[in-house]
């Protein structure tokens, strides 16, 4: 019997590592050069205006059984799903208006997002709603993270196509090439799910009292993925000032700004109507206004401001009727 010799046993594996070579290549070329910045999936029916970063962590709300929100952090790097009980009840704007969770995953894409933006309180701009019911437990997450991280996903997203698994998705070409470039490299251990059903408390629906998510203590368990170093060494002092009409807009965007690592040093009702959100700063080409206009929808203004006692680095942000047009109608 004739032994194989040992190149030849060798030659597929070598392949296959070629092949994988070749495709992280051409990938880190098309992501890194911008080409494929303004690309969407095909099918999606919402604007989007929000780009990753690729520095910050990373969150999508999945239209998932139970509802779920998947967060992939940098550092570590792992990807979490986050359920909650899709029957709870959340606000939307004041105490007097509610929504069931199952009620928000029935709509639109953006309208399921703004709506677990609510029950998280962080800012999810990206949805992904599935061809078929999709559950969400330990097995159902680790396999979801297989198929995505499956060598033939750029190939699809690059082809013009989705995965056959995803009906509808907000999410831009680029941002998913970048998000497969990084998880790629992560294993079975490093998925983790967390159940946050158990994080309810009863809130007031009227004159009736029903089981409503608690946002605070949901906010606090996501806010252990979503830290932002970056944020956290540029040392600015942020103060709100809420010009939208809606009373409920300054405790919300305090949330969003603070659970990615923003000093928030003050809310406040503004004198005047505003239309649109502006950020105010000295230095607008700073890490912390970009990132924070980009993740609240703001404008950037250049004007030289001082915070507390003198305290030069300060970005003060006026809310406009937009946000609370965005989460609250």
């Amino acid at each position: 019997m004739t032994r194989q010799a040992p190149y030849k046993r060798n030659e597929p594996r070598n392949r296959g590592t070629l092949l994988s070579v070749l495709i992280c290549l051409v990938l880190a070329l098309l992501i890194f050069s911008g080409l494929l910045k303004t690309f969407k999936f095909p099918g999606h029916n919402s604007s989007k205006s929000y780009s990753w970063d690729k520095q910050s962590s990373f969150a999508v709300a999945l239209e998932t059984e139970p509802p779920s929100v998947l967060v992939f952090q940098k550092d570590p790097s792992r990807i979490i799903f986050l359920t909650v009980d899709k029957n709870l009840y959340f606000e939307r704007g004041s105490l007097k208006s509610i929504k069931q969770i199952s009620s928000a995953m029935q709509g639109r894409g953006k309208e399921f997002s703004d709506s677990m933006s609510l029950v998280f309180g962080v800012p999810i701009k990206n949805y992904v709603k599935f061809s078929k019911v999709q559950g969400m437990d330990n097995l159902s997450a680790k396999q979801l993270f297989k198929s995505f991280a499956s060598l033939g996903t750029p190939f699809v997203i690059l082809t013009g196509g989705k995965p056959s698994y995803v009906k509808d998705t907000n999410i831009t070409r680029s941002d998913a090439l970048s998000l497969w470039w990084q998880a790629k490299s992560l294993s079975i251990n490093d998925i983790k799910l967390a159940d946050l059903s158990g994080m309810n408390e009863e809130i007031l629906a009227g004159n009736t009292k029903v089981l409503g998510a608690d946002t605070l203590s949901i906010n606090r368990e996501i806010g252990n993925y979503l830290d932002n170093p970056n944020i956290e060494k540029d040392g600015y002092k942020i103060i709100i000032v809420n010009e939208s009409q809606n009373p409920y807009s300054g405790v919300v965007a305090a949330r969003f700004v603070s659970v990615v690592g923003g000093n928030v040093i003050s809310t406040e009702d503004g004198a005047q109507r505003r239309q649109k959100c502006q950020i105010v700063v000295d230095k607008p080409g700073d890490y912390t206004p970009s990132y924070l206009a980009n993740m609240l929808g703001c404008d950037i203004s250049n004007l030289e401001i001082k915070g507390p006692n003198g305290h030069d680095k300060a970005i003060t942000i006026y809310l406009g009727q937009d946000f609370s047009e965005r989460y609250f109608q």
